[in-house]
């Protein structure tokens, strides 16, 4: 018998307190420096059993086969040290969690559609495919290949396209090839983040890329984007039905299926690549985007993302190699290595990754929480403990506003709207909050991408622009009609006329239609080709 220490910290390394722990029958809870010490321990069973809960974050079990100095355990977020013949455990604690799932039969949601209904999780569906036939998967998620374009790291072509030239034909790009496979490529998630009972839950869609690495990738690269805003959504936060819509929709849950997958294409983009990197896309809710719209609101979100993946081995190949307990069916509905099971086994899972460089971008309306972003650092309203990064307590420890600084390293507008008149900012204000934030960091990145109306760097008088040009001689476009393009070491700036962009009926994949919603497709796809994110 001896006795066994262990330590509990939440995704910023911050000690958890009053966390309680069960060690096969021994019980407690930890101090204020996240410690509990359990004696009487028989340290050489080859079974043992832990469970460590908390209010605020999600519950973590483990089993250990073997003994606890040698055995092996299924959980990823268990790290064991032996120190002068004692034994240590650290467990780090996450506040996501996968989003319930329900499945229903077309009529039964049609039905239930009829009255608007607020239903208790995320719908699913059978695959339609026979490849996957026998697998579900969220409701709407087809999840079939496709030669998605890529377009090139210039993105105008050198003379003007013909008349007859649509869509991505007026673009230099080219269909991935073979098809995106995201399918067998990375995984979908659908998260929700709680806070407590007096305080609202956001869901999050989560695009989790294979790892073929050994051991956690850390850093992990991650591209967080906003949609416009949901103040006009009419169903309930996240998972009501949009009442008498047939088929039946959830109307938050399609959000971001429509930008992360076939409609707009972005994990496509990013698979076809290659890229490693994570796409977190916060859900607004009803027009608030909570904590999410400060820096650090958005970077604890990043770092409870890590948590979540690297607990189901998705920071690493192990995932890769086994599914441990996963029924293969929920494989693509979120299904999770918490759900009773065999696991991973492992002796070292690594400790969970840091997020590694950071991209910000917005569309339309969703340029407005990269903006607050930029203009400050506390969730205000919100629990730091909870929501936030606390300020570092032990000596060595960073602070998380200047890690988030140096992550944040690219900011992507993808036909941000910026017209006082729509509810922007105003282009010269904003052209001066991105000249700060370009200039605080030589390695930063500015791509901008608009059909809406543009000043020209050339021709518009802002400070702004004159630095840029001053800065290296660009490349530039200018040889096509209704359409220019700008770019130096580390900025770009294109414009498309609506007429140049836009098409009826949209063409391509994913399909180019009607300028403003073509923009960010284009956007996204020449952006990431110039991006090294993921490559690391």
């Amino acid at each position: 018998m001896t006795s066994i220490t262990l330590r509990v910290l939440d995704t910023n390394n911050t000690a958890v307190e009053g966390a309680s722990i069960i060690l096969d029958v021994k019980t407690g809870n930890t101090n204020e420096s996240g410690f509990l010490v359990l004696s009487g321990i028989d340290i050489d069973s080859k079974s043992h059993n832990l469970s460590i809960s908390h209010p605020f974050y999600v519950t973590e079990n483990v089993e250990f086969r073997g003994t606890l100095k040698d055995g092996e355990w299924n959980n990823a977020l268990v790290q064991r040290k032996l120190i002068s013949g004692s034994i240590q455990f650290t467990i780090h604690l996450g506040r996501l969690d996968g989003a319930p799932t329900l499945f229903k039969e077309d009529n039964e949601v049609d039905a239930m559609a009829a009255t608007g209904s607020n239903l208790p999780g995320a719908l699913i569906f059978k695959l339609p495919n026979d490849r996957y036939s026998h697998y579900y998967a969220y409701r709407s998620q087809w999840l079939d290949p496709l030669p998605v374009e890529l377009g090139g790291k210039k993105i105008l072509p050198d003379t003007q396209p013909p008349a007859s030239a649509k869509g991505w034909r007026r673009f230099q790009s080219a269909p991935a090839n073979p098809p995106t496979d995201i399918q067998a490529l990375g995984r979908f998630f659908w998260l929700l983040h709680p806070g407590s009972p007096k305080d609202p839950q956001y869901a999050v869609a989560v695009w989790s890329p294979n790892i073929n690495h050994e051991g956690p990738l850390d850093p992990l690269d991650m591209v967080v984007f906003f949609s416009p805003h949901t103040a006009a959504y009419t169903a309930k936060y996240p998972f009501g039905l949009v009442k008498n819509t047939k088929p039946g929709d959830q109307q938050y849950m399609t959000l971001g299926k429509k930008y992360l997958l076939d409609e707009y294409g972005f994990a496509y983009n990013l698979i076809a690549r290659r890229r490693r990197a994570v796409m977190v896309m916060p859900i607004c809710n009803h027009g608030s985007w909570g904590p999410y719209s400060s820096g650090e609101g958005i970077y604890r979100l990043c770092r409870e993302v890590a948590v979540f993946l690297h607990r189901e081995c998705r920071t690493s190949n192990l995932g890769l190699t086994s599914v441990g307990g996963i029924d293969r069916k929920s494989w693509f509905i979120g299904g999770s290595l918490r759900s009773p099971g065999a696991g991973i086994w492992s002796t070292n899972f690594g400790v969970p990754p840091m997020p590694g460089r950071i991209v910000i971008s917005g569309f339309s309306r969703g340029i407005d929480p990269v903006i607050s972003i930029m203009r400050k650092w506390r969730a205000a309203g919100f629990s730091q403990q909870y929501w936030g990064c606390l300020p570092p307590k032990e000596e060595g420890q960073l602070d998380p506003h200047q890690l988030f600084n140096a992550s944040w390293q690219e900011h992507w507008d993808l036909d941000g709207a910026h017209s006082v008149r729509n509810g922007g900012i105003g282009w010269p204000a904003y052209l001066s909050l991105l000249s700060k934030w370009f200039s605080n960091d030589r390695t930063r990145v500015m791509r901008l991408f608009h059909s809406l109306k543009q000043p020209d760097p050339k021709t518009d008088s802002h400070r702004f622009w004159k630095r840029l040009m001053n800065e290296d001689k660009p490349y530039e476009n200018y040889k096509i009609k209704g359409a220019r393009e700008l770019q130096g070491k580390r900025w770009t700036v294109v414009h498309c006329d609506g007429d140049y962009i836009g098409n009826s009926p949209p063409v391509g994949i994913p399909p180019l239609g009607d300028a403003h919603h073509a923009t960010p497709k284009v956007g996204f796809s020449h952006f990431a080709a110039l991006s090294p994110i993921g490559t690391s």
